[in-house]
């Protein structure tokens, strides 16, 4: 699908919807997410590929990352959800805390620092008092991983 720059026809769309969303049904119900996590880390590449409605996307995203998944291609991701940050803040924020509370590489932030300082700039800068509060929540996330320039956000 990522490669694809052509459109999915919506009936073929659906039918992926469908499909994914009975797996991630079935995963919480079995109550199996970390035997399941490696079969939902290829979301990614869907999420990243455009082909589907932002906001289910991004629903998606959490529930695959709350379900334990380790989402690739992480910098990819980033660079999406940096894009999209100004039509869902908080979804956005709350999709990076996950990555970056579930990921294992050390070097993620520092290789997406530009598109992360994006997402926690829009998002704590937000008017509505619960997406600040997620900006907030990203930010003290960032600081305490040992990445204080973030701090300065706060500050502005």
């Amino acid at each position: 699908m990522y490669n694809s720059k052509e459109d999915i026809p919506l009936r073929i769309k659906e039918r992926f919807m469908k499909l994914w969303e009975k797996r991630i049904d079935t995963i919480k119900l079995e109550r199996k997410a970390n035997d399941a996590a490696l079969e939902l880390n290829g979301f990614g590449w869907w999420f990243i590929s455009e082909k589907f409605d932002e906001i289910w996307d991004l629903n998606q995203l959490i529930s695959a990352l709350e379900l334990g998944a380790q989402i690739d291609p992480d910098h990819l991701i980033i660079e999406h959800l940096s894009k999209i940050v100004p039509s869902h803040p908080l979804l956005v924020a709350k999709a990076l805390i996950l990555i970056i509370e579930s990921s294992k590489d050390e070097w993620l932030i520092s290789g997406a620092k530009n598109e992360i300082n994006n997402i926690v700039s829009v998002a704590y800068a937000n008017s509505d008092r619960v997406v600040k509060k997620a900006g907030s929540d990203l930010i003290n996330r960032l600081v305490a991983k040992g990445h204080t320039d973030f701090g300065k956000i706060l500050k502005s």
